[in-house]
């Protein structure tokens, strides 16, 4: 092991198949595509969004913030990291900010779809309250964005650049790829939010969205009495439960490969660490299928 001039630490890993870097190659690509489907699918989903007209107000607010979330990941997050591939050089900002936006656009989307719920559900339980007006809505839409980029400040902190080096061959010269690792420095944090993460991210908003649902199904009657809107309002219910299901199916196998790949498996250009990037790029393929769920 040896620092570099910024003090970042970097790890010289010799992967014996130079035919590896075809698939640094390919995720550059998967990226490219990635990023087009992202922000396609969202600007769609917004246009009809806008044109349509179907939702509340604080509906509309909740339903915009899904959609900046998801083009956080298309417009930030994603080039980064294809950024950090094609640049020849250990940037740190890359690899940090590939993280960082990443993980706000991930907790920012989870909280805002548990927002979502509880103001559709209990608007159409209680149709003579409303848990979330228009001006509560965007002050809670305000601090769910708020409390994602204070809360995944410690990605800046773990995450670093180092150096896998790709063996050459009598034809072709030795290469080296700047890849994103948890830094060994940090390991006690590391160890911290592999665990914390998951549950304040993933696991807390998709519970309790869940248990929405559930409340929901349980009392549909009290929605059938007389005078209650309730036709109008099923069909945004279900809107929302489509995009909690969407936000489970993209992320749960990404949050599952995580917690069971030992640290040591991702410090090295190895299938355990293809496989779990593969699974984090699908995650953000939640922002394409919007514009089914919308449709």
């Amino acid at each position: 092991m040896s620092e570099d001039d910024g003090g970042s630490l970097i790890v010289d890993v010799n992967v014996t198949s130079f035919d590896r870097e075809y698939l640094h190659w390919s995720f550059i690509v998967m990226e490219v595509a990635a990023i087009v489907v992202i922000v396609i699918g969202d600007i769609f989903m917004l246009m009809m969004f806008f044109t349509r007209k179907l939702l509340g107000q604080s509906t509309n607010i909740l339903v915009f913030s899904v959609a900046i979330g998801d083009l956080v990941t298309g417009l930030l997050a994603l080039p980064l990291a294809m950024m950090q591939k094609i640049l020849v050089e250990p940037s740190d900002f890359l690899c940090k900010g590939y993280f960082y936006f990443a993980n706000v656009s991930k907790t920012a989307v989870g909280y805002t779809i548990l927002l979502l719920a509880m103001e559709r559900i209990i608007a159409v339980l209680i149709h003579t309250f409303r848990i979330l007006p228009p001006g509560r809505c965007l002050f809670f839409a305000s601090l769910t964005w708020f409390f994602a980029a204070a809360y995944n400040i410690w990605s800046v902190v773990i995450y670093d650049v180092e150096v896998v080096t790709l063996a050459g061959t009598p034809d072709r010269r030795t290469k080296d790829l700047f890849l994103c690792f948890a830094s060994s420095r940090f390991m006690y944090l590391h160890d911290i939010f592999e665990i914390l993460n998951p549950l304040v991210t993933f696991v807390f908003p998709t519970v309790f969205s869940s248990l929405l649902f559930i409340y929901f199904v349980w009392n549909k009657k009290e929605a059938d009495k007389p005078g209650r809107p309730y036709k109008s309002s099923k069909s945004v219910v279900i809107f929302t439960f489509a995009l909690l299901v969407s936000f489970v199916a993209s992320h749960l196998p990404w949050e599952i490969a995580t917690l069971v790949t030992s640290y040591d498996a991702t410090r090295h250009y190895s299938r355990q660490l293809l496989s779990v990037k593969v699974l984090h790029l699908m995650s953000f393929l939640r922002g394409f299928w919007d514009i089914f769920i919308f449709g």
